[in-house]
């Protein structure tokens, strides 16, 4: 669904606290219905990835190399394709429960209809700018503590996790309006829109606001990060820990993080977009 046009105006100074309210508030005003699209979403995803590595690890059973830079790639893939593609149809879902009023549901991430495929273009062309080069770096450091990539100096694990944690926070902000614009309304120059609309300081504005937004889970994921490798479990603890335990609540984490981001930006978009203008005013 695309909304009417209205005549362009200048964007209103973005407030960031409010903006962070409501998006939370909107999550919580169908918290269940979220609770069950995460877990969903969490479930499908892990079972995939997991079937995936074990494939890639017997495809290459013969060469210890190969199958540590296999099972890693596939597992990198994987993951990207499946958060891009469960992501786009949650971002969906939460952007038309904020914009629009409708309820979501738990099908809801399950499925991308065809005026959806607009979105999930821009979806990847958001996760090159965005993702891409700390996925990359990330993945070769990967590498390189595992001794198979010989070229590349490690650094130590948190590094890397701030490094893509700050790399994301710094571009995000300035792409992410895109992602609304190109759902409700579709047109071309979808990104040259959203630089426009987050003039005045805005796209500052939404910088810190999304950093506000999902910091907590940010956090989270670094407890996470530090539990897994000071942890040493043996036998079927080991295995429920690799397998089961740390792969969902990974991906868990990860999609509360783009259901966060969506519910403020849809949020953002609401308030800077004077073609809506008429339904952001009743956040005031």
């Amino acid at each position: 669904m695309q909304l009417p046009v209205a005549p362009a105006a200048s964007s209103p100074p973005l407030p960031i606290l409010a903006t962070v309210f409501e998006g939370y508030r909107e999550i919580g005003r169908h918290g269940r219905i979220y609770a069950a699209q995460l877990l969903v979403l969490t479930l499908i995803i892990w079972f995939l990835e997991v079937a995936a590595t074990i494939a890639a690890q017997m495809a290459t059973a013969g060469s210890a190399i190969w199958s540590v830079v296999t099972s890693d790639v596939v597992y990198t893939g994987s993951a990207v394709i499946l958060l891009v593609a469960g992501g786009t149809a949650l971002f969906v879902s939460c952007q038309r429960a904020v914009v629009l009023g409708r309820r979501p549901m738990a099908r809801d991430v399950v499925r991308l209809g065809r005026n959806e495929l607009g979105v999930l273009r821009s979806v990847c062309r958001y996760w090159l700018i965005v993702h891409l080069v700390p996925t990359a770096v990330a993945m070769t450091n990967s590498l390189a503590i595992a001794h198979v990539v010989t070229w590349f100096q490690p650094f130590p694990r948190i590094a890397t996790f701030a490094f893509y944690t700050g790399w994301v926070l710094a571009t995000a902000p300035f792409t992410v309006l895109s992602l609304p614009i190109a759902l409700f309304e579709g047109g071309p120059a979808a990104l040259a829109r959203a630089w426009h609309r987050q003039g005045r300081g805005n796209g500052a504005r939404l910088f810190v606001a999304a950093a506000v937004a999902v910091m907590p889970f940010v956090l989270l994921r670094l407890v996470l990060h530090e539990v897994q490798h000071a942890w040493q479990p043996s036998g079927l603890s080991a295995v429920a820990a690799g397998f089961i335990l740390f792969p969902a609540t990974y991906k868990f984490v990860s999609l509360v993080l783009i259901l966060c981001m969506s519910a403020v930006v849809a949020a953002a978009y609401l308030r800077l977009s004077p073609r809506i203008e008429s339904v952001y005013r009743v956040f005031d």
